[in-house]
């Protein structure tokens, strides 16, 4: 019985949908940027006859965006860190039974 609860507990540990969650990022990242990036460069060069203006703001926009995925991902990174630290100490103080 113990063998069969320890499969049981670890099933999930090496399966493929943990390995995807980077692919997932990666492409709505990217749809994201090239939205957004694209939108910026639009409005600026709708609003602007040199082309100086729409190179800085694409630029800047793409740094923003950057930025701002990753500070989005560091944060998950964070939160899933606490996660699994808080779900330990529990499982410690329960004497690991399952919550």
């Amino acid at each position: 019985m113990s063998n069969k609860k320890e499969d049981l507990d670890t099933y999930l540990d090496n399966h493929y949908i943990h390995r995807s969650n980077w692919l997932r990022a990666a492409v709505l990242g990217a749809n994201d940027g090239i939205l957004s990036t694209a939108s910026i460069a639009i409005g600026v060069a709708a609003a602007s006859d040199t082309r100086e203006p729409l190179i800085l703001a694409t630029l800047a926009g793409l740094v923003a965006g950057a930025l701002s995925m990753a500070a989005g991902e560091y944060y998950i990174y964070g939160i899933t860190t606490i996660s699994l630290i808080l779900l330990g100490a529990i499982s410690a103080k329960t004497g690991g039974s399952s919550i």
